[in-house]
């Protein structure tokens, strides 16, 4: 079963290589610059310096869940 985006409500989460994000986030890099040609901007990588650790898949079920 997909989870909705928290943010966009249209999109659903993928679970990338190094982050999740909304499937309508859509980053593109020109030169060093990163750009989101998306509709959603909602990623969390899950080696979020915020928290000072790597996030694990159930930290990022949690954080959705509320």
């Amino acid at each position: 079963m997909a989870i909705q985006c928290p943010v966009c409500g249209e999109g659903t989460i993928k679970r990338g290589e190094k982050m999740i994000y909304c499937s309508n986030y859509k980053p593109r890099k020109d030169g060093s610059e990163w750009y989101n040609e998306g509709t959603c901007d909602f990623h969390i990588p899950y080696n979020q310096k915020a928290f000072g650790k790597k996030l694990t898949p159930n930290d990022m079920k949690r954080l959705l869940a509320g």
